[in-house]
């Protein structure tokens, strides 16, 4: 975000126990690029609205149309975007320098 203010993107979670075993599972739910990132790739993660964000997190809730309509593009007029190194390119290179802005 411009700013470098949080945001919230949406996911699912799990959590199964079976015979000697958990297993906790979690996605990022993506969904087609908006303008901004279509440069850069045709997908993104779903960034929730901050008034969307209870709606996202009620498990009571079984609004599923109320909820399939917050997954669309965020519409990018809070966002920026930047060059940064290929690092970017392979999830091994959990690093901070994977932010620094090229120029």
């Amino acid at each position: 975000m411009n700013g470098g203010g949080l945001f919230a993107m949406a996911g699912v979670w799990d959590y199964w126990e079976g015979p000697g075993q958990i297993l906790e599972t979690c996605s990022i739910i993506v969904t087609e690029s908006n303008d901004m990132i279509r440069p850069i790739h045709d997908r993104m993660p779903v960034i929730l609205q901050s008034g969307d964000f209870s709606a996202w997190l009620d498990p009571e809730s079984a609004d599923t149309d109320g909820l399939k309509g917050l997954l669309q593009p965020y519409t990018g007029d809070q966002m920026g975007v930047y060059p940064v190194s290929k690092l970017v390119n392979s999830p091994v290179n959990d690093d901070l320098e994977c932010l620094v802005r090229l120029t």
